[in-house]
């Protein structure tokens, strides 16, 4: 327990920030209070709602003032101000639409494999999900959200013991090695055209003949080219 004699001030490890409602979460907000009361071993309630108080801006002090009348905030528990709290920014958000969000919810292109499940972990928070469902769940939303990306065919190769741990691990670690886009770029051949000589006219005794040899020489590297073609007139 933290405590000072008359006269002398009390040095807290760690800052707090300000609470802002219209920018903050407050259920963040709140589990950060309760390491830092950890962190300095303050146990004492008055001092815990003082700490509370202080740490709104002034909207957030006018929010929780208006929240307990007729009775003022420092007549309060700490316990009491943070009730009132966790209930005011309760989400409206029914467990049906919260999930349908959730499911919804595919990996996106420039996502990494950790950035993708630190995000289907946040839309599940809403979702109201068993506990002792929720892994499960979110290792099979986090395989089947890669929506026919070729790591997903290398997932559903796992056996369904898999735990989203190491599903998160197997695709980190392929997304490092895979290969770029230039790795698949097929070259087409080079080609060589070829251009023929303009043919003399033919004189009688070719006529009903097949025609003579014609010699062709490679526009590119200039060497002579001879093919046969029958021609009958």
């Amino acid at each position: 327990m933290v405590t000072a004699r008359a006269g002398t001030s009390i040095m807290f490890a760690g800052h707090l920030s300000e609470f802002d409602p219209a920018n903050a979460d407050w259920s963040v907000f709140q589990k950060r209070l309760e390491n830092y009361f950890t962190a300095n071993a303050i146990e004492d309630d008055k001092l815990k709602a003082a700490i509370l108080l202080k740490s709104l801006n002034e909207d957030g002090y006018k929010l929780i003032y208006n929240l307990c009348l007729p009775i003022i905030p420092e007549n309060k528990k700490y316990s009491e101000l943070t009730k009132i709290f966790s209930e005011h920014f309760k989400p409206n958000l029914s467990g049906f639409a919260a999930r349908y969000e959730f499911y919804q919810s595919k990996k996106r292109l420039n996502e990494s494999a950790k950035e993708w499940a630190a995000r289907i972990r946040s839309l599940a928070a809403t979702c109201y999900f068993e506990t002792t469902e929720l892994e499960m769940v979110l290792r099979d939303h986090f395989i089947v959200g890669y929506d026919r990306d070729p790591l997903q065919d290398r997932l559903l190769e796992e056996k369904k013991t898999i735990t989203l741990s190491d599903a998160i691990e197997i695709a980190a670690s392929k997304s490092a090695t895979k290969p770029t886009d230039n790795t698949f770029i097929k070259k087409e051949p080079e080609l060589h055209f070829y251009k023929s000589k303009t043919n003399r006219p033919k004189s009688k005794s070719q006529e009903g003949t097949p025609a003579a040899q014609q010699v062709n020489k490679c526009t590119v590297c200039g060497r002579k080219k001879i093919y046969f073609r029958t021609v009958f007139v």
